[in-house]
């Protein structure tokens, strides 16, 4: 009886979501009057509002002005199915770059096909500031993630987009334990400039061409990175985040 009703919270909300009664932001009921509304005891709500937290669809938030919200669509269920499979060693960091090759390249040429005079500007305001960043001397990763980043969003596919963000956020994890060589940085801003060059002349195969051939030089950093890699390379570390071997994760960085 217990289980069937634990269900039922899952099922009623999730249905609510999708047929629109309940929007993003929007507060649940409170444990206790989900409780009586189901029959089922505290401890099956709560296991109600956890499968519905790691579907991505409610946001528990604890303390003051705490409760269950209705989530943001976003990318968290993703994000999280890659971060325990890298932890648990069931993927690894050459695999990622194996799944950003088959969209991100998709995404890029796409991009310019919709908005290609927009992607030119935004691509071109990054590449000026990350240039200026090396000149100095100042690391460039964070500038790196927002070249694809921008690509990803101009696209305007809401299913690769989200895809491709969850992916970004990890590469982002990794990066922030193993910043970028400086060489590593002058090689992907010279290839950020060959693809703005395309995106400025309006050449979406071609955009589409050096995107590829840009990850695959990544891809082929990560393979030398995890040549050397032992079966518990990819172990837990502090707060979640994910420690690889350290050239795989310089180069799963840009």
């Amino acid at each position: 009886m217990r289980a069937r009703a634990y269900r039922a919270i899952v099922d009623r909300i999730q249905q609510d979501i999708v047929d629109g009664r309940l929007q993003a932001g929007d507060r649940l009921p409170s444990e206790h009057l989900l409780a009586e509304q189901f029959g089922v005891s505290r401890a099956g709500v709560r296991e109600a509002l956890r499968v519905l937290e790691l579907q991505g669809l409610v946001d528990v938030r604890h303390g003051y002005a705490g409760g269950a919200f209705v989530a943001e669509p976003g990318h968290s269920p993703i994000l999280g199915a890659l971060q325990v499979s890298l932890r648990l060693g069931q993927c690894s960091a050459d695999e990622l770059y194996q799944a950003r090759l088959l969209l991100e390249p998709a995404l890029a040429r796409l991009a310019v096909e919709r908005a290609g005079a927009v992607l030119a500007a935004r691509l071109g305001e990054n590449v000026a500031r990350t240039g200026q960043a090396l000149a100095r001397g100042l690391s460039v990763s964070a500038l790196n993630r927002e070249f694809h980043a921008i690509v990803a969003e101009v696209a305007d596919n809401r299913v690769l987009g989200v895809m491709m963000q969850a992916l970004q956020e990890l590469l982002e994890n990794l990066d922030q334990r193993f910043p970028n060589a400086p060489d590593v940085s002058r090689c992907a801003f010279d290839e950020h400039g060959e693809i703005l060059a395309a995106v400025r002349a309006g050449d979406a195969p071609r955009t589409e061409t050096l995107m590829r051939n840009h990850l695959q030089r990544l891809q082929g950093r990560v393979r030398r990175g995890e040549g050397a890699r032992t079966p518990s390379a990819s172990v837990p570390a502090v707060n979640g985040s994910t420690r690889l071997p350290a050239e795989a994760a310089r180069a799963a960085a840009d």
